[in-house]
């Protein structure tokens, strides 16, 4: 499946159209999916996998750019709530790495609802190496025993 194939109005419709103002800018929405496509290189993908998988990688991005470290701001970039108050407002998340025994290979994944779903597409099915140009084998004849 061709990268072309991930559009903007897919992108939107996974993510409710929340980051339409960044899918709308054709250069950058280009350029962040030729980006991301390097996560879903090197195996034979599904067309149906492909195209969500980079769709999902991109939401992700997204979503991380509109927050950062020490951010206060309400996000899917949050964990689940750990605690809330309702005097003086007061909201804490609870890291969604400590509670769920992530690796530090997929902390940054798991910020998102989006990098969370596409861990769970990375989980539903393997992928298959691809093999590029020729491949040499060689026969060696067996030896019969004689006893």
């Amino acid at each position: 499946m061709p990268l072309s194939d991930v559009t903007a109005s897919y992108v939107d419709l996974i993510t409710n159209s929340q980051y339409t103002a960044r899918t709308s800018d054709a250069v950058e929405f280009a350029e962040l999916r030729d980006m991301v496509s390097v996560y879903m290189s090197g195996a034979v993908w599904p067309d149906s996998k492909f195209k969500h998988g980079i769709a999902l990688l991109m939401a992700h991005y997204y979503a991380q750019a509109g927050t950062s470290a020490g951010s206060s701001s309400i996000s899917d970039a949050n964990g689940p709530v750990a605690s809330e108050s309702v005097g003086d407002v007061s909201r804490s998340y609870t890291n969604y790495n400590t509670a769920t025994g992530m690796s530090i290979d997929t902390s940054w994944l798991s910020n998102s609802r989006y990098g969370r779903e596409w861990m769970m597409l990375m989980q539903s099915f393997k992928p298959q190496p691809s093999v590029t140009g020729s491949v040499s084998v060689s026969v060696k004849t067996a030896r019969k025993a004689t006893y």
